[in-house]
């Protein structure tokens, strides 16, 4: 505090000092934090800051222009490192609003930050296709990165990839790709179009979203039967709720009976673990990392799983995105209790703190929680950012690559439930 009065701390040192006072205590994280606004506004910290009370207002007021030119102003004032997060939370904000000139202007501002530009090019051809007034110019861009998907570029190539790895990941990337053209074409009422490419979409994987447009375009075009094997294979997905289950079931079996019924989910039962498990890469964690409940004691992982089909998620207080997918993580993990598979959840703080306690409280947060008081968690797993869920097998192997998806990882977690019972 000496160092800011003397005026010896620069505007990182007193970014870091507030992010770090943030879970201590709450008056002296208030008093860091009034301190950061006043001397550096435009520090990385500051930015955030400032874009998460810009998005308190949206859920008080549900004022999405207000927000969206508080953004704007936001935007322009910040530095370069916070600008692709500011315009990432726009983006959605701006399409929760449906304007199509401000979703074409933030997504613009979005592909300036880092990452993939490849993924985000196609992450926007989808989206543009879920907006009628977009639709037809999202149809475009799908094709333009179906067809950029042809060519195996060696600039594209991760550095621990081969050339067929490589290519297996464009095939899933095309599927993706052929499933979202297929939706945009049954939406634009082509169903004759849709049924063609969802064909080539659904011959692999396990894509619920891909099987309802196939049911849709099969139904429009008089094919019960393959519209009912789409059917079966959404009711088996344990992210579909059980009264959406029970509808397809009096449709099915006043179709074809519930003898008939009960063997095409069968079918789709096998076809659901046999498929979510193509997907799986199984590889050894990075020793036994140790944790450390809210009561000091130091517990190693494989103490938690105890042989059994585990989801470990990793998460922070401090993350937008995290905290959103928090209430669906906490679901996830109830009902994953009843069918025997275990939950993890890892926080990157080193101690126990009043304002982690309460926050845990605040939001309602019943699975088993730890803390990566050494960052031996993280390290093990190769994990960076939150929110980021993995499944662990039986013998403590990572069986899927990380996802940020709650509902992913919950099928993800039944169907390596399913294929060891």
């Amino acid at each position: 505090d000496s160092m800011f009065t003397n005026g010896v701390a620069s505007d990182a040192d007193i970014g870091r000092m507030a992010w770090f006072a943030d879970g201590i205590d709450s008056s002296i994280a208030a008093h860091w934090r009034a301190r950061l606004m006043q001397q550096a506004p435009r520090n990385s910290f500051a930015v955030q800051w400032r874009l998460i009370a810009i998005l308190d207002t949206l859920h008080q007021r549900n004022d999405t222009a207000t927000v969206l030119r508080q953004m704007d102003a936001l935007w322009d004032s910040a530095p370069l490192d916070p600008k692709a997060q500011i315009a990432t939370y726009a983006t959605g904000v701006a399409m929760d609003a449906a304007d199509t000139t401000l979703i074409k202007l933030w997504t613009t501002r979005q592909a300036l930050g880092g990452g993939d530009k490849r993924d985000f090019a196609r992450w926007v051809a989808t989206q543009f296709t879920k907006i009628p007034a977009l639709r037809a110019e999202g149809i475009k861009l799908v094709r333009n990165e179906m067809d950029s998907l042809a060519i195996l570029h060696p600039s594209e190539q991760a550095l621990d990839e081969t050339i067929a790895e490589q290519r297996a990941r464009h095939n899933v990337s095309r599927r993706n790709l052929l499933a979202t053209l297929g939706q945009a074409l049954v939406a634009s009422g082509d169903y004759a179009g849709a049924r063609q490419v969802l064909d080539e979409a659904v011959s692999k994987g396990w894509n619920l979203e891909v099987f309802r447009a196939v049911r849709t375009a099969s139904l429009a075009a008089g094919d019960t039967a393959h519209a009912l094997t789409m059917a079966a294979r959404i009711s088996v997905d344990p992210r579909i709720s059980p009264t959406f289950s029970d509808s397809l079931r009096t449709v099915a079996e006043r179709v074809l009976g519930a003898a008939a019924w009960n063997a095409e989910l069968a079918t789709a039962r096998k076809e659901f673990v046999k498929r979510m498990l193509e997907s799986s890469a199984p590889r050894s964690l990075r020793g036994d990392p140790r944790l450390r409940g809210f009561d000091g004691q130091t517990t190693k992982l494989s103490a938690l799983t105890q042989g059994k089909v585990t989801i470990v998620a990793f998460w922070s207080r401090f993350c937008g995105p995290a905290i959103e997918d928090l209430p669906n993580m906490n679901t996830v993990a109830a009902r994953l209790e009843k069918s025997g598979v275990r939950v993890v959840s890892i926080v990157d703080e080193a101690n126990s703190s009043v304002a982690l306690k309460q926050f845990l409280r605040d939001k309602k947060v019943t699975m088993p929680t730890y803390l990566d008081s050494w960052h031996e968690g993280s390290r093990a797993f190769n994990q960076w950012g939150t929110p980021d869920y993995y499944v662990i097998d039986a013998d403590g192997r990572i069986r899927f690559a990380g996802t940020n998806s709650a509902e992913t990882v919950l099928a993800r977690a039944e169907a390596l439930r399913m294929s060891e019972n």
